[in-house]
């Protein structure tokens, strides 16, 4: 009897333990919510430099089904890192675009940083609230609603209050947005979106490779209104799965996925130097002297022996002369 109750609480405590994990367990611990950065520094353009290439894809296959409608937005993406800043380069594939002034309620891209991570300080449970440094959600609206509409840059790079900003970033953002860059494809068919985070001057010194944040995109996709206000928005889609947590990055950041840091870098092909064309033409050789004309040798022999036998002529007759 005593084994036996011992078994039993032996089973109770294993299963305790299995829920406190259960309970514990964030997005980010799935692999499939996981992505590699690669090293390097990427020209603010909007252009695909080589350097992202090395870095994993990244794609927003998780569709949000609370909403209701239909989402007809997808993404790629690539980021890659150097000693001061993170760069972004995707592009979304969107037939129609819109605008609300209600920003998240139009079209738009949203990124969700947490550099709390290695700290300790990181999300331990799904429903862990946002931090006090280096908890970050950035909003980017491809095209500008009414009252932005002033601004030079291709979109709107927008922040998302301010809890949990740097500093230093908050500064950048206001009096340097050439450094939050997003360009509006004219291909008719989405926007392309380049970008450059500033790392929090608080972790600065920690992002080497091995280094891990919590790291979300989420597309919105709108429909209806004109095309610079009134959009309502019918879907989203998310680069981590997060079952009912999906549209819960902007509360929570245990619905965050997660990005490496890495030795990753792009390194260009080696091209081969053409090997030396070898002429094999022979040299030119001098063309031989030309054969004598053995007809006109004979008649210029013919010749000199009349000539001969004429002199012959001429000299007996003065000799019989005389």
């Amino acid at each position: 009897m005593k084994k036996a109750l011992a078994i039993i609480l032996c089973i109770m405590f294993l299963m305790a333990i299995c829920a406190n994990l259960v309970s514990g367990a964030v997005v980010g611990d799935d692999p499939k919510n996981q992505v590699k950065i690669a090293k390097g520094t990427a020209v603010i353009d909007g252009i695909m430099d080589d350097c992202y290439t090395a870095a994993d894809k990244i794609t927003t296959p998780y569709p949000n089904g609370a909403l209701e409608g239909e989402n007809h937005a997808t993404f790629e993406a690539y980021m890659v890192y150097d000693s001061d800043a993170l760069y972004i380069w995707g592009h979304v594939s969107d037939p129609t675009l819109s605008a609300n002034s209600q920003s998240w309620n139009g079209d738009g891209i949203e990124f969700f940083f947490n550099y709390e991570l290695e700290d300790g300080l990181g999300a331990v449970e799904e429903t862990d609230p946002y931090g006090e440094i280096g908890v970050m959600q950035f909003r980017a609206i491809p095209i500008p609603v009414e009252d932005q509409a002033e601004l030079e840059f291709g979109g709107v790079y927008e922040m998302v209050e301010e809890r949990g900003y740097d500093g230093e970033v908050i500064n950048d953002l206001r009096k340097n947005p050439g450094n939050y860059y997003i360009k509006v494809d004219d291909d008719k068919k989405g926007y392309v979106i380049e970008f450059r985070f500033p790392y929090p001057t608080a972790k600065k010194a920690s992002v080497k490779s091995g280094y891990a944040i919590g790291f979300s995109i989420q597309i919105n996709d709108a429909m209806d209104g004109s095309p610079t206000e009134d959009a309502r928005r019918t879907g989203t889609v998310h680069s981590q799965d997060g079952d009912e947590l999906l549209e819960s990055c902007w509360q929570y950041t245990g619905a965050f996925g997660r990005a490496f840091f890495t030795d990753l870098e792009y390194i260009a092909p080696v091209v081969d130097e053409p090997a030396p064309v070898v002429d094999d033409t022979p040299a030119d050789v001098p063309a031989p002297a030309p054969a004598p004309n053995t007809g006109d040798s004979a008649i210029m022999l013919v010749v000199l022996v009349a000539a001969l036998a004429g002199a012959a002529v001429i000299t007996k007759r003065v000799r019989n002369k005389a």
